[in-house]
């Protein structure tokens, strides 16, 4: 089905305007993207349910796919429904319960703990360098910027359709008490604690399977958290640094571990 829209008055355009922000998923567990990358990658899944974008695009997905309803649009409906001054004005409706992999986690492979991270820039970040470097599960907990937050979908460049994904807002504790207990995860923390170990000073496991965590970008991860942990790392950096932003220790980090552990891409 195509239909175009000229008007950013129509009440399908109001609904998408809602999606827009993606803080919180509407009833119908649906939520907007935008962008090439993510938009080819969305492609490949059965999550997506509608593409609007503007004439000088229809022809590629009319035939690239010919299925899924497309809405032609005009600049001005465009640009209100834009995320980024340099939008590309191609954008897609994506329908959560046609995530696989969303409140999902293989407990065969890595995992990146994500606890109380706030900017959507360092979620998107964070959410990239995960799947660049096979740690493949994520679990976001507490109080986390929302992984369908618009600049945290632009930031992730589409790696959260390939990530096992699950949140939990509480109760989480006794969550990771069980990766540890019944399924074997070697948790580590990152800190500047006294008991803390210089990541190039420490050699893993390499049939080890480990869950990462990191915290808030003021305030670190939770005492509670830190004590659950097996290991506690941080990063040697120059003195004149009191230290890094937390998308990029994770980066630092998540690459040795995966190059210790023969990880591909190293």
């Amino acid at each position: 089905m195509i239909r175009e829209i000229n008007s950013t008055d129509n009440d399908h355009i109001k609904a998408l305007i809602k999606l827009k922000n993606g803080a919180k998923i509407n009833e119908d567990a649906k939520f907007l993207v935008e962008g090439w990358n993510i938009i080819k990658e969305a492609l490949k899944t059965l999550a997506l349910v509608e593409i609007i974008t503007t004439k000088e695009h229809q022809d590629y997905f009319i035939t690239t796919a010919p299925t899924i309803p497309l809405t032609i649009v005009s600049e001005h409906v465009a640009n209100k429904l834009k995320g980024s001054v340099n939008s590309q004005n191609v954008f897609a409706v994506l329908d959560l319960n046609k995530l696989k992999n969303y409140n999902y986690l293989d407990f065969s492979t890595d995992m990146l703990i994500l606890e109380n991270v706030q900017d959507p820039g360092n979620m998107g970040a964070l959410l990239r360098t995960a799947l660049g470097f096979n740690f493949n599960n994520i679990l976001i907990l507490g109080d986390s910027v929302s992984i369908f937050n618009e600049k945290v979908l632009r930031a992730s460049q589409g790696a959260f359709l390939k990530l096992n994904l699950k949140v939990l807002k509480t109760n989480y504790l006794n969550v990771l008490q069980e990766l540890a207990a019944a399924q074997n995860y070697y948790l580590i923390s990152t800190g500047l604690n006294q008991k803390a170990v210089y990541l190039d000073q420490y050699s893993l496991p390499t049939s080890q399977k480990v869950a990462l965590m990191f915290g808030n970008e003021g305030n670190g991860l939770s005492s509670e958290l830190v004590a659950m942990s097996q290991l506690n790392l941080k990063i040697n950096i120059n003195p004149q640094l009191e230290s890094l932003n937390v998308s990029q220790a994770s980066a630092v980090i998540m690459y040795e571990i995966n190059k210790q552990k023969g990880g591909h891409n190293v």
